[in-house]
């Protein structure tokens, strides 16, 4: 591009751009065939420059295939435009045709779609008024722009939209309701974001209606909107939002899923013995206790549906009271193993102390691992050396003296080392003969 055009376009001048067309009236011409990213016209219109788009659009002969040109980035005029919340250029630009709301770019990006990722909620209200099914229109990873817009945290966007969307008596509840490529509806996006005022926004969807917003979407994970919120919640917000999406008839997956399955085992002509339902009632998301058979079923860890926050938090409790126990359990040892010298129980010793040792030593490891990655792990570190130290000096206070004394201590300084060295092992071992006969169970399937 011409400097002179470049500057002229980019400062906004009008009366240079009249000189130079006046001068060389090829020079848009000549522009469209240099290297330069932006053209004249996306230049102007990401600056926000009326008068200079207004001049450029009478100087070309084939204006809407010049409003429609995508830079390299893959963006139009408009795009830019509706980005920066240029609302008068925008006007300008659709006066030449609507259908540019529905102009794609990069990622299948519309003006609307670039208006609500930066909150331009004026050019959001002129896009819909011009053509208000472009609300509906996806990217290429089938985002509308209530997605984009809760994405970005653009709440005022996201109400207006909702707003317009009423206003023209479009379909609200495949609008909102609408699944990205992930299965995520814009509730679940609010969600996983912590925003509390999205959330609220989108909740209310439901007063006086019931049943616009779908609170229990399932997304392509098994998660509903609740099971989002609950994942690496904060405690601040934790109970005062849960009983924000609770009030508005939100369940976890299991509770979603199971009463699918009580329908289903209700239909059963035989029900089985074994037959397990994990979540009650409709009304209250309980389960009854007649319903429960398996009891080891509802209880037992499931790795899809458990919140990882609340299980490691049962694992620190679980590895700090074993921690306790164990520690304590060398401190105060039973009377009889207290003296010494006549130690009547001497063998039954080196087996009190491996055990308990090995107990405590693996509480401690739980709680390294789990504590991992936490800001102050070191510290935490240092404690637990700390502590398996006066651990070991009041082992050697009470060992017994001979040969089951000797076996004891050797054996209780070995077990850390050969703690840290087997576990991980026996754990890749288990993992890899599970996957083995995983396999093999897979095969004899197929060949079946």
């Amino acid at each position: 591009m011409d400097s002179s055009l470049f500057l002229a376009v980019s400062d906004g001048k009008v009366d240079t751009l009249l000189n130079l067309l006046q001068i060389d009236p090829l020079i848009l011409e000549r522009a469209a065939t240099s290297s330069t990213a932006d053209s004249p016209l996306h230049i102007s219109a990401m600056l926000g420059h009326l008068g200079v788009v207004k001049e450029l659009l009478k100087h070309k002969r084939d204006v809407l295939r010049y409003v429609k040109e995508l830079n390299q980035y893959g963006f139009s005029s408009i795009h830019m435009a509706s980005a920066n919340g240029h609302v008068e250029v925008v006007r300008e630009l659709l006066q030449i045709s609507r259908e540019l709301c529905s102009l794609k770019g990069n990622d299948g990006m519309t003006a609307l779609h670039c208006a609500a990722v930066k909150g331009r909620v004026e050019v959001i209200n002129l896009i819909l008024q011009s053509y208000p099914d472009t609300v509906t229109d996806l990217t290429a990873t089938r985002e509308t722009a209530l997605h984009l817009a809760v994405k970005n945290n653009q709440v005022e966007a996201l109400e207006m939209l909702i707003k317009l969307v009423k206003d023209y008596h479009l379909d609200l509840v495949e609008i909102i309701n609408s699944m990205d490529e992930e299965g995520n509806t814009v509730l679940h996006l609010a969600a996983s974001r912590k925003n509390r005022s999205a959330i609220e926004l989108l909740l209310n969807c439901n007063n006086p209606t019931p049943g616009v917003l779908e609170v229990n979407a399932v997304n392509k994970s098994g998660l509903t909107p609740l099971d989002v919120f609950l994942l690496c919640s904060c405690e601040s917000m934790y109970s005062d939002m849960e009983r924000l999406f609770m009030n508005s008839g939100a369940e976890r997956s299991c509770n979603v899923d199971s009463k699918f399955r009580i329908a289903a085992a209700a239909t059963a002509p035989n029900p089985t013995p074994t037959t397990t339902v994990l979540a009650g009632d409709v009304n209250g998301g309980v389960p009854n206790r007649e319903d429960i058979i398996n009891w080891e079923e509802y209880f037992k860890f499931q790795m899809e549906k458990s919140d990882p926050d609340k299980v490691r938090s049962d694992l620190l409790v679980v590895a700090v009271l074993m921690a306790t126990a164990t520690y304590q359990a060398m401190l105060s040892p039973p009377d009889a193993m207290k003296d010494r010298e006549n130690n009547r129980y001497g063998y039954i010793f080196p087996y009190y102390a491996i055990c308990n040792t090995i107990g405590f030593y693996m509480s401690l490891y739980i709680i390294l691992i789990l504590t991992n990655s936490h800001p102050m792990y070191w510290e935490l570190f240092a404690a637990s050396l700390a502590m398996f130290a006066t651990y070991g000096c009041a082992l050697g206070s009470i060992t017994p003296q001979g040969h089951n004394g000797r076996v004891a201590q050797i054996v209780c300084f070995l077990v850390p080392f050969l703690i840290s060295y087997a576990v991980p092992n026996v754990r890749k071992w288990y993992k890899k003969r599970r996957r083995v006969g995983l396999t093999h169970q897979s095969d004899h399937v197929q060949n079946a």
